[in-house]
């Protein structure tokens, strides 16, 4: 059991509270990570009972058994986020302890919310720790994001700032490090004149649905591209670390983000009937896909193409990273396929020869299943970040460094960024004209 902490989020009636964040505390709940007399303050500016609050999460969560018990650790509280007076009143609830506050809010919020926390003396670590954690998108752009940052660097240290990117949190984005640290076969391979391509892809079946109004101020450059998968690309081409340390990984992801180059290959759409979306502006080109190429710009990487591809409303729902090893022959190109979802794992593509007289090569694969190894209830993404909040660790969150840099490569992008061709939803319509583009080498 970990030292007894408290939560406070704000936000508490969005999607990411209802779907993510409520279910990965009630999940370290069950596991025993959270003390007996844990408390869970849920702050939104509707005026609602628990109940009626409880209403609206996932019937298959509210079932559990444990969830009764779970419930009577929890409080909803309306307040308007923009009021400082209505702050006072959580001096109520903030008890000599330690806090976690969980800002699950727009970026226009992070400075007023942590302004009137730190009015009424609620960051103070006096009688125990007070971290705040900033989900992304941290800021809308370079500017927004620098604007905020230096506001919070001002009332807090940087050991209570914990900026969040829960793709960091799964666990085969976890591995791709410790996949390189520990095989010393693959590290010996992990550069540019053995490595051809790097192909990186976050596909989603779903549409924007009910968060339309975010997601038309942000797009998929903003909402996957600068978090998510810059994130990615830092983990595939960082130097290895001496140390596995936090400060020392951020470190080196950080010089891989100033070094990444935009290149002018570059395709978005936006899938069709978005327009019609509650929340999305009638002229609206905003893009719910984006493919890009982008290089590291350093001699170990050099001219060695990372494609990335998202969008949502596309014909399948997966992400996975392949590595495309250059050919030797004629025969098939060898890949490491690093799978994120559904399915978590890991697939070596490799050439041998079939069984028989002849000498015939087929390709075969090495499959690893990660998931097939899970034993019970494994903690989301989010869980796990949330247990590293507790415990200070923050080895899977971003350092300012990070974000500013990969702030500076989408302003570029956005630049550059052509009108959005309209695609049919739940189609894979962006693979042939990729292909045109010369963006797959090999069949």
């Amino acid at each position: 059991m970990v030292k007894k902490c408290q939560f406070m989020i704000f936000g508490a009636t969005g999607d990411l509270t209802y779907k993510k964040l409520l279910p990965a505390i009630f999940s370290l709940y069950k596991e025993g990570e959270l003390c007996d007399k844990f408390k869970l303050i849920l702050i939104g500016r509707r005026s609602l009972t628990l109940e009626d609050y409880l209403k609206d999460l996932d019937v298959e969560v509210t079932k559990q058994l444990a969830f009764h018990n779970f419930k009577d650790h929890l409080t909803y509280h309306q307040m308007d986020f923009s009021k400082q007076e209505d702050y006072e009143a959580l001096n109520h609830y903030l008890s000599k302890e330690n806090w976690v506050f969980y800002l699950a809010t727009a970026p226009r919020f992070f400075e007023v919310i942590s302004s009137h926390l730190d009015h009424y003396g609620y960051l103070d670590e006096s009688a125990g720790f007070r971290r705040i954690v900033f989900e992304k998108p941290f800021g809308i752009n370079f500017s927004d994001a620098k604007k905020i940052n230096k506001h919070i660097s001002k009332i807090l240290d940087e050991s209570q700032i914990f900026r969040i990117d829960h793709y960091l949190g799964k666990e085969m984005i976890q591995n791709i490090l410790l996949t390189r640290a520990y095989n010393s076969f693959i590290e010996m391979l992990w550069h540019k004149d053995a490595i051809d391509y790097f192909e990186i892809v976050i596909s989603e079946e779903s549409g924007v649905h009910n968060r339309a109004g975010y997601y038309d101020g942000s797009g998929a450059l903003k909402d996957m591209v600068q978090n998510h998968m810059f994130q990615i690309v830092a983990l595939l081409s960082m130097d290895l670390p001496e140390s596995l340390i936090p400060e020392v990984i951020q470190e080196e992801k950080s010089k891989i983000l100033k070094q990444i180059k935009v290149m002018h290959n570059l395709v978005v759409g936006q899938y069709q009937g978005y327009l019609d979306e509650k929340g999305v502006k009638a002229d609206s080109e905003t893009e719910t896909f984006v493919a890009m190429e982008v290089h590291v710009d350093n001699r170990r990487w050099k001219d060695t193409p990372f494609y990335l591809k998202t969008g949502k409303a596309l014909k399948d729902k997966y992400a996975q990273v392949v590595v495309h090893f250059k050919k030797m022959s004629s025969v098939s190109e060898n890949l490491l396929i690093i799978q994120i979802q559904p399915d978590e794992g890991i697939k070596l593509k490799i050439n041998s020869k079939k069984p028989g007289v002849s000498n015939e090569i087929d390709n075969v694969t090495m499959d690893y299943c990660h998931s097939c190894l899970k034993y019970g209830d494994e903690p989301s993404a989010y869980g796990r970040l949330l247990l590293d909040v507790i415990l200070g660790d923050k080895s899977l969150f971003a350092s300012w460094d990070e974000i500013e840099s990969s702030w500076h490569a989408i302003d570029k992008i956005e630049k550059i960024k052509p009108q959005p061709l309209i695609y049919e939803k739940h189609s894979d319509w962006h693979e042939n004209l990729l292909i045109k583009k010369g963006w797959y080498k090999y069949d």
